[in-house]
């Protein structure tokens, strides 16, 4: 077993601006929350898109600029290198996990909306994982009794077989992105979070998708 250092980071990039991830072995996933990225030798990413990489990253932005969820998976014992102009970055959530190197391990961006007062109870977490709140609330019930309310631009981590309940906001919908660090051994314990139906038999009022699928090189 190595240490891994499991951080999310929120890039606000002005037009123009640009960064260059230079973190020797660091796997990563980003997500566009605004405006729209480039990022090079691969395609570029608009609103609400995510993509996985591997290795250094170059990330430059057009006339709009863009705001990203970046979570980076590197050893804890190498520093994070970045240079940049134009960028502003703060850290949502940081923490060190313990992983197998040389596995396959699978790094996946997810989101999650609930619609208001809308419950999922009695969950397995599979894999490690940061998530961040995007619009509404969410009360995260962790084991039997610990509750903490997480708001917008909040973030929490989930260890890999930790139990949870996730409430969402009384008055409106809720929504959630998380990127998820899962071993080859555990993805046939994966179950789909259940998707109910209004009470009128329409749409689902609940979604769960995946965004972008990778494998972290450890």
């Amino acid at each position: 077993m190595s240490t891994y250092r499991f951080t999310l980071h929120e890039d606000s990039i002005s037009p123009g601006g640009w960064m260059h991830i230079l973190t020797g072995g660091a796997n990563r996933a980003l997500i566009c929350l605004m405006g729209s990225a480039g990022l090079e030798a691969q395609e570029p990413l608009f609103k609400e898109q995510a993509t996985c990489a591997t290795g250094a990253s170059m990330v430059t932005t057009g006339h709009d600029g863009a705001l990203i969820l970046r979570w980076e998976l590197a050893l804890a014992e190498d520093e994070e290198e970045i240079e940049s102009a134009g960028v502003t970055s703060r850290i949502l959530s940081s923490v060190e996990i313990d992983l197998e190197e040389g596995e396959d391990y699978i790094f996946r961006v997810e989101s999650l909306g609930l619609p208001p007062k809308d419950w999922i109870a009695d969950q397995e977490q599979v894999g490690d994982a940061i998530n961040a709140c995007l619009q509404g609330k969410f009360l995260l019930i962790s084991g039997d009794t610990e509750e903490t309310e997480q708001k917008q631009a909040e973030a929490w981590f989930e260890a890999d077989g930790a139990k949870f309940s996730l409430k969402a906001n009384e008055e409106e919908p809720s929504l959630l992105v998380r990127a998820v660090v899962i071993a080859p051994d555990r993805l046939d314990d994966i179950a789909a979070i259940p998707v109910s139906a209004n009470e009128n038999g329409d749409e689902p009022k609940r979604f769960d998708k995946m965004l972008a699928e990778g494998v972290a090189a450890l």
